[in-house]
């Protein structure tokens, strides 16, 4: 069942209207870069990032304030105390090579990425090198000046190789220890709280085809909405079309499937 349709979907919808009406949200809230320039100028107060890069974002006003920081929250949790935390896709984006590439440099590129995914060529692109980039201690490792020179360290090439694990999603280059084991503390939580997206690993052709202008449609609508460009009934009219829109019930209908072949495997 598409979540775009539900009831609960035009709850929150309200909900972050009458946030942004009361200004909890920046003019300009779609926009990502805008957000993040708020944050490392100390004008906000919460933004929706990954534990590295909270930290990561965070470094620009404990310049000038050594004691901010940016808390990551264990959980959400609603008014009839159910708590939620998202559970992630298992990968993150995929790299295509073209066709007309020679079989000679695919091979080549393979290779770059088989090492570039290893540990030495992973710890490589995030840390540099050890003795030059960083030193270790206590088991973590700690940046040099030359460091930055080099350009290594969090949102530099290991935006290109990055691995997906915890520590990856938890640490960041320069990271205290101790901020380092609260976040590990809280990933422990959360993970008992996780709620699973038996949507994941699914695939559909129709999804594929027709999904992301449906989502695209419904997400512009959304933020017209927030910010008074359209009004709620509008809105209602276009979720009320999308319940009776045969290509999201392809959708649907192709989804349901693969999701009983995918429990039938198990």
């Amino acid at each position: 069942m598409p979540t775009i349709t539900e009831d609960a979907s035009r709850d929150a919808l309200l909900w972050i209207k009458k946030a942004y009406d009361a200004g909890l949200f920046p003019k300009d809230f779609a926009k990502y870069s805008q957000t993040v320039d708020l944050i490392r100028g100390g004008k906000s107060g919460g933004t929706s990032q990954s534990m590295n890069h909270a930290w990561v974002t965070g470094s620009k006003i404990r310049e000038v304030v050594p004691t901010a920081d940016y808390m990551p929250i264990t959980y959400l949790q609603n008014a009839e105390g159910e708590k939620y935390t998202p559970s992630g896709s298992p990968y993150y984006g995929v790299y295509l090579i073209p066709k007309k590439v020679s079989e000679a440099k695919v091979k080549k590129i393979l290779e770059f990425f088989d090492y570039a995914y290893g540990k030495e060529g992973n710890e490589l692109a995030t840390y540099g090198i050890e003795g030059v980039d960083y030193t270790v201690e206590n088991g973590r490792k700690i940046p040099t000046p030359q460091a930055a020179k080099d350009q290594v360290g969090d949102g530099n090439m290991n935006n290109l190789i990055h691995l997906i694990s915890d520590d990856m999603s938890i640490g960041a280059v320069g990271m205290p220890e101790d901020v380092y084991n609260r976040n590990v503390e809280i990933v422990n939580e959360r993970k008992q709280i996780k709620t699973p997206n038996p949507g994941n690993e699914l695939y559909s052709e129709a999804y594929n085809k027709y999904y992301p202008e449906i989502s695209k449609k419904v997400s512009d609508m959304r933020t017209k909405v927030i910010i008074g460009k359209d009004t709620i009934e509008n809105y209602d009219k276009l979720i009320e079309q999308l319940r009776s829109d045969p290509t999201l019930k392809q959708v649907a209908d192709e989804m349901t499937e693969a999701y009983h072949k995918k429990m039938e495997r198990k």
